[in-house]
């Protein structure tokens, strides 16, 4: 049995003229056959030959394989969201079943290793360890700031204070990874590759929507603005790119949100909430550089004022902890809102050094 084939060409124009995919392409749809066939079982002697034949034709053959099979798991994920990011068709994809997850995907990457050994005494070696991967490139705002940036595929992503995203983007996933701090984002649709936000010991999967990210002290918000997405949670950052373990009947740890629904994880899905249209705009006026308290707590409304300045805030007298606050407050203005702090609560408000702020009862 020779080598997969590659997709049927396809009519360019009305004149019927045809237009064929770039090499690059064709390489990794057969290489997509090949992992399916992996997948089956055992492959025969010929087909041995065949896949030997086939990987030491060029060392992008190898290494995209190989990359294949290391983030076979990914695939799994994309197989199981079927309905939540369809597919591009081609005429493997029902070969291409999802299944055996991380242990089939490590006895295959032993598999191909194998067969590159195999290749050394015969034919040109080809090194599957040399797979380029994009380097990630970082983003970060300081206390107080807040930027906007346009990333390569369109998406929209803003940064609230004091965050640190990391972006790598490669042939079949977009992936962030915020590691401090508050991100939104605006993704630019593409139904072939979603767009993956990790945080924390999860991550929301989209492919064309718009949702809001933020890490809390020991756990992840997630806030859906349009569209849908997925939360998973199982895996922390450390885990390779892809490779997120799913438990496809324990509910605790994945929910599909829909517009106007947050949800907060750790380890579990912890808490699910259906927000009003101003509850979303209060935990979005950060993008308009506001704050906006409806009644919280002292307690509460210092900890979010403190993510926006470096003075420290100190309640000196716990009984003016749960006074509830109101009101619209400019991120830029520090002084300002601790100076209506002092007029609309009766606070007292002391900065005691240059980076320290006591708060007491009038």
């Amino acid at each position: 049995m020779g080598s997969p084939p590659g997709p049927k060409s396809r009519s360019r124009n009305c004149m019927s003229k045809i237009k064929q995919l770039p090499d690059t392409e064709i390489i990794k749809q057969e290489a997509g056959a090949w992992l399916a066939r992996l997948d089956k079982g055992d492959l025969s002697d010929q087909e041995h030959m065949d896949l030997q034949r086939w990987m030491s034709t060029s060392e992008f053959h190898a290494s995209y394989l190989k990359r294949l099979v290391i983030n076979w798991d990914r695939m799994d994920v994309l197989g199981e969201l079927a309905d939540l990011f369809p597919l591009k068709s081609t005429e493997h994809d029902s070969t291409i079943a999802v299944r055996n997850r991380l242990a089939w995907a490590g006895a295959a990457v032993a598999a191909v290793a194998l067969l590159v050994v195999g290749l050394s005494n015969s034919v040109t070696p080809v090194d599957v360890q040399k797979i380029e991967l994009p380097a990630p490139v970082v983003y970060h705002t300081a206390i107080g700031d807040f930027t906007s940036v346009k990333l390569t595929d369109g998406t929209v992503m803003k940064l609230n204070t004091n965050s640190l995203v990391e972006v790598e983007f490669d042939a079949e996933l977009r992936s962030v990874t915020l590691l401090r701090g508050e991100a939104s984002f605006k993704v630019a649709s593409d139904p072939s590759k979603p767009f993956v936000v990790r945080g924390g010991s999860g991550a929301a999967w989209a492919v064309g929507t718009q949702f809001n990210v933020r890490l809390l002290n020991d756990a992840v918000d997630v806030t859906v603005i349009e569209g849908r997405v997925k939360v998973m949670t199982g895996a922390g950052n450390s885990a390779p790119q892809g490779m997120i373990a799913l438990l496809e009947d324990d509910r605790s740890h994945q929910v599909l949100l829909q517009a106007g629904e947050s949800v907060r994880y750790n380890q579990d899905i912890e808490l699910l909430k259906v927000h009003k249209q101003s509850d979303i705009d209060q935990k979005l006026a950060w993008q308009r550089g506001s704050l906006i308290f409806n009644g919280e707590s002292l307690q509460d409304a210092v900890s979010e004022i403190s993510r926006y300045t470096s003075l420290q805030l100190l309640i000196i007298d716990p009984e003016i902890n749960d006074i509830p606050i109101g009101g619209h407050f400019k991120t830029d203005d520090i002084e300002g809102l601790l100076a209506a702090l002092a007029t609309n609560f009766d606070i007292r408000v002391d900065q005691v050094s240059p980076d320290q702020v006591h708060l007491y009862h009038e």
